[in-house]
């Protein structure tokens, strides 16, 4: 279903709270009117090594070498992830889990929401969102209301989880 080169393509997704990015077909080098379906990439996103059968195989399938060093989709943003998580926790005033709290995330500076969900079984939620920005998440349910502003710092590792606690007096 997807727009394609040819046979089988190698697409780039992304998954951000949840949801899956629409998918993007690679292009050429990496895809041609011929089947690319196997493939890994090397750790320093510069070689993507692809099994392919290409009018210069030697047998069915070859494995070939794609310099994808200066090819932005795939070379950028994984040298350093541009992400942070926020990780919240819901619980009553005993400590117990609230199961089902409504969560939503707002841009601190822009008012906008970013970002829904509900607690899991354990009041837990983990949201991804981008990092170096301030946020303000807000907590609701049955009788109680609660925000807390919080900032995605990014760290030297460029990546960050936050941790934030809604202790609630109910």
């Amino acid at each position: 279903g997807h727009l394609t080169m040819g046979s089988y393509d190698i697409f780039k997704t992304e998954m951000v709270n949840g949801v899956w990015s629409k998918p993007v077909n690679l292009g050429y080098p990496i895809n041609t009117v011929n089947e690319e379906s196997t493939f890994s990439l090397t750790s320093d996103n510069k070689t993507l090594m692809i099994a392919a059968e290409y009018d210069d195989s030697f047998g069915e399938r070859d494995i070939y070498a794609i310099d994808v060093s200066r090819y932005p989709l795939i070379a950028q943003g994984y040298q350093e992830s541009a992400f942070g998580q926020i990780a919240i926790g819901l619980y009553n005033a005993k400590g117990k889990s609230i199961k089902g709290g409504n969560v939503e995330v707002f841009s601190a500076s822009t008012g906008q929401s970013v970002a829904t969900g509900k607690t899991d079984r354990m009041g837990e939620l983990k949201l991804t969102l981008p990092g170096n920005e301030e946020y303000r998440v807000e907590v609701k349910g049955d009788g109680y209301s609660e925000s807390k502003v919080v900032d995605v710092r990014l760290n030297d590792q460029k990546e960050t989880v936050i941790s934030v606690e809604f202790r609630l007096a109910k």
